[in-house]
């Protein structure tokens, strides 16, 4: 598998490797959603550090984003972190941030996990 989802308790961590489309990140997140603790999760880590290429497309940004929107509207507010130095992944970041639509989620891209990390710990 082309990711790996670490549970801290408190979040989730997607770490994903190598060459990754939109499938993969489709399962992710559903993985993430239905994950028995996601009610109590204050933040998810999407580390594409690792990652060789992406294929994925703009629009499937924004169905991301418009997905998420809904599902966190019954949830804590939670933080998402990208790890990426990935200009192509950081613009599908980018859309995906600019996309969404509720005041239960704030998000922002990282250029290393260090980073993300200390932001979503605050």
């Amino acid at each position: 598998m082309p990711y790996e989802t670490i549970d801290e308790g408190v979040g989730l961590v997607f770490r994903f490797r190598g060459d990754i489309d939109t499938k993969e990140i489709m399962a992710a997140n559903a993985e993430g959603w239905e994950h028995p603790k996601w009610q109590s999760h204050r933040y998810q880590i999407w580390d594409y550090s690792g990652v060789a290429s992406m294929t994925m497309e703009e629009p499937d940004s924004l169905l991301f984003a418009k997905m998420d929107s809904a599902a966190f509207r019954t949830t804590l507010p939670m933080r998402i972190a990208f790890v990426t130095i990935s200009e192509k992944i950081v613009d599908y970041c980018e859309t995906y941030i600019e996309s969404l639509d509720t005041e239960n989620m704030e998000a922002r891209v990282f250029g290393d996990e260090a980073a993300a990390r200390q932001w979503v710990e605050e």
